[in-house]
C-alpha cells in the first residue's frame, strides 16, 4: 500500500520566489513574459494518473511537454488570430506553465498526451509493485 501523500505538488519555491511571482503583476501588469498556469483536474486510479488540462483554442503545436528529473513541465500559447478586430475579450490570451512533481512510482517513459476538444488528457502509469518491489526476500545460494 503506498503512502498517501500530495501528489503533484509544484516544486518548492523560496520565499522570494513567492513573493516576487506575488508582486510582479502589480508593478507590471502589460508585461509579456507572464504565464498562467491552466486549469486542471488530476484523476487516479490503481494504474494511473490522468491529468486534464483546459487547453480550448490552442492548437497542437503550440503546446510543449518535457519531463527533466521529476518534474513535468507543460508550456503553451494561445494567440490570438491576427486578422480578427477585437471589440472585447474574455478570454485570456498568452503563455501557461505549469510544474508538477512526479511521484517515484510511475513510469516515466510511458507517458502518454492526447489533445481532443480542447483538453490535454495527459496519462501517467504506475509502475506494478512487481516490477519495483518495495520489500523482497533475497534467496543465498
Amino acid at each position: 500500500m503506498r503512502n498517501k501523500r500530495n501528489l503533484f505538488e509544484p516544486p518548492t519555491l523560496s520565499l522570494d520566489d513567492y513573493i516576487e511571482a506575488a508582486l510582479e503583476p502589480c508593478f507590471n501588469p502589460f508585461i509579456d513574459d507572464n504565464k498562467m498556469s491552466p486549469e486542471y483536474n488530476i484523476i487516479e486510479n490503481d494504474k494511473s494518473f490522468l491529468i486534464e488540462l483546459n487547453f480550448a483554442g490552442i492548437a497542437k503545436k503550440d503546446i510543449n511537454l518535457d519531463v527533466d528529473n521529476d518534474i513535468l513541465k507543460i508550456i503553451a500559447k494561445r494567440k490570438k488570430n491576427k486578422d480578427s478586430k477585437y471589440e472585447h475579450t474574455g478570454i485570456y490570451f498568452g503563455g501557461y506553465e505549469t510544474l508538477f512533481k512526479l511521484p517515484e512510482d510511475v513510469d516515466k517513459q510511458t507517458i502518454n498526451a492526447v489533445l481532443e476538444q480542447g483538453i490535454l488528457n495527459i496519462t501517467i502509469n504506475k509502475i506494478e509493485d512487481s516490477v519495483n518491489p518495495k520489500k523482497m526476500k533475497i534467496e543465498i545460494s
